[in-house]
């Protein structure tokens, strides 16, 4: 504390005289110095100490807040009579503090402020000197425990003036995070590529870049980041992988910027504009690591247009260049192809024609992305399920997916835990818990919004928010909701789960709303469920076509779209829809 060090120093210039708790003061307050402030305090304190003394306290705050005794007998340059004298002097003047004896000497710095003013009270050359020392230990004493110390190690390196060992170490460190800490891992990839800019066009320093750039776009779309970041990281990876001719990293860029930009700046068509020319790039190499690592993004990008045939089609490559590999191609997508495509195949199979097939298969792939170890494709393949769930009205465990999803998305990223809010959303909307539905999906919304992760799926939480609204007797506050995603939908160019439509719909009937005005929505409805094939839907399209037409009195209307829903209804196994319209048949 300041008073602490105040009294050091007071002690130390003789002012002070006697023993903790006896302290007097022997010189006259006249002619007492005080400094103004604890740093000056510190200073003046460490410019006191013997030569020895002080340059082991600097060589310490080189090392860090806590230092062991090994690492300070490996880089200091004091004789070992000297070095324990020095230490001594150092404990007795409240700089530092034995933490541990065993098995090794540890200690610390009593104050942040005390390592940081030793810090900066020696030149910045011997402090690089000094950090390039402590690199080298540390690699030397590091073991089998490298990987937990490259953090520490791209510190020293950096400080030292190694840019690009430090770039070395940031990459070691950023792959050791890798999807434990999502947060961590991106930070280290930003500092590898400002630190492999600096070794100008040496080869080594040109491929930690293109590999940077890649590795911070592939998490950009899981946690969010700035658009105009993301564009000119995309610009200089492909820049360099280009004049080297390195179309590995050239694939992969594509790639994971077709995902930021289609995700999280919300341009569907660019999704699938990049990751085709990825996979046009990867089929150049011949190499099937990289042509599954590229296609699973193309995959993704299809259905998020709304073109599910493509996807099938896409997935059904994939399966055959992985041959049962779940592991081929991920270290270039971060994600298994195999088991991503698996899952996003049934899901497109449900919306087409098969939903109870989708059902039982989805689980199974979720089992096999737990064992081969891809969390992330765990949770989606249980958002997969409970999406289909909530659209055919299937309540059956839909409380448990949303827990598992929720435990999935742990440390993940905001995209993940999003997703998995969104379950959380349709568990509740399938309880009828209408009110704790518009909660959560209002605060995911504001979320997507504030981290620009996840962009593309504000039409779907939006439809849900119009939804609760709807049910609470909010019918204008439905409307609104549902009116904005659909505006989304046509700015964005996407067609991932359009029910934001039926809701507007609904929520149009409610307000007496002109007929041309409901008929129009219908009309662009149907038209987008046709060209993508989410059938699934259609049945409650004909609903509303229903009950349009009984509302202008229309019967013959009515009766053809009560027996089209019906129909579809009946198609799908969505049994409990189905009765509902042939009471309405009857009636």
């Amino acid at each position: 504390s300041t008073t602490e060090e105040l009294i050091n120093a007071l002690i130390e210039a003789g002012d002070l005289v006697g023993h903790p708790g006896h302290y007097r003061l022997i010189t006259t307050l006249d002619r007492l110095v005080v400094p103004t402030n604890v740093r000056a305090v510190l200073a003046a304190r460490i410019d006191r100490l013997p030569e020895a003394a002080k340059r082991l306290l600097q060589t310490a705050a080189v090392i860090g807040k806590e230092f062991s005794g090994p690492l300070l007998d490996t880089v200091t340059d004091l004789a070992p009579s000297e070095q324990a004298g020095a230490l001594e002097r150092l404990k007795a003047g409240d700089f530092i503090f034995e933490r541990a004896l065993y098995p090794v000497f540890e200690y610390a710095f009593k104050h942040p402020l005390t390592h940081e003013v030793a810090y900066q009270s020696q030149l910045q050359s011997r402090r690089a000197v000094v950090h390039a020392a402590v690199a080298r230990a540390l690699e030397a004493q590091a073991g089998d425990k490298i990987n937990e110390q490259a953090a520490l190690l791209a510190h020293h390196c950096e400080a030292a003036g190694e840019t690009l060992n430090a770039a070395r170490w940031h990459k070691r460190a950023a792959e050791w995070a890798g999807m434990n800490d999502l947060n961590a891992a991106f930070h280290h990839w930003l500092c590898v590529r400002t630190l492999a800019r600096q070794g100008g066009d040496e080869a080594d320093a040109s491929a930690h870049v293109v590999l940077a750039c890649s590795q911070v776009l592939a998490l950009a779309w899981r946690i969010g980041f700035s658009a105009i970041a993301s564009d000119e990281i995309f610009e200089e990876g492909c820049a360099t992988a280009e004049r080297t001719g390195n179309l590995t990293a050239l694939a992969t860029l594509n790639a994971v910027y077709g995902a930021e930009r289609g995700l999280n700046q919300a341009f569907a068509p660019d999704y699938e504009r990049y990751t085709t020319v990825a996979v046009g790039i990867a089929d150049q190499t011949g190499n099937p690591a990289l042509r599954c690592g590229t296609r699973v993004y193309l995959a993704y990008a299809h259905a998020y247009c709304g073109h599910l045939s493509d996807v099938e089609r896409i997935a059904d490559e994939i399966i055959e260049l992985a041959a049962e590999d779940p592991h081929l191609g991920a270290k270039v997508a971060g994600i298994s192809p195999l088991i991503s495509v698996l899952a996003i195949r049934l899901y497109v199979i449900g919306w087409l024609r098969d939903p109870a097939h989708a059902l039982r298969e989805l689980p199974f792939v979720r089992e096999a992305a737990a064992r081969a170890g891809y969390p992330e494709q765990a949770l989606w393949t249980s958002a997969f399920e409970m999406e289909l769930r909530y659209a055919l009205g299937n309540t059956e465990g839909v409380y448990e997916l949303a827990q598992l999803a929720t435990r999935l998305a742990e440390n993940l990223g905001a995209t993940n835990e999003l997703c998995a809010a969104t379950s959380r959303s349709e568990a509740l909307a399938c309880a009828e818990n209408w009110g704790s539905v518009s909660d959560l999906a209002t605060d995911t919304l504001q979320r997507v919004r504030a981290h620009g992760a996840g962009r593309l799926w504000e039409p779907k939480v939006l439809a849900l928010i119009g939804t609760a609204e709807l049910k609470r007797g909010n019918s204008a506050t439905s409307r609104v909701a549902a009116q904005e995603g659909v505006a989304f939908m046509r700015e964005s160019q996407s067609a991932w789960n359009p029910h934001c439509y039926a809701v507007l719909a609904h929520a149009q009937l409610a307000l007496t709303e002109p007929a041309a005005d409901i008929a129009a929505t219908l009309d662009e409805y149907e038209a987008l469920l046709t060209r993508t094939g989410h059938h699934l839907y259609e049945g409650e399209l004909h609903e509303l076509r229903a009950k349009l037409a009984a509302r202008e009195g229309h019967p013959a209307e009515r009766t053809a779209a009560l027996a089209r829903a019906h129909a579809c209804y009946t198609r799908f196994g969505m049994l409990t829809q189905a009765a509902r319209i042939a009471g309405l048949q009857q009636a």
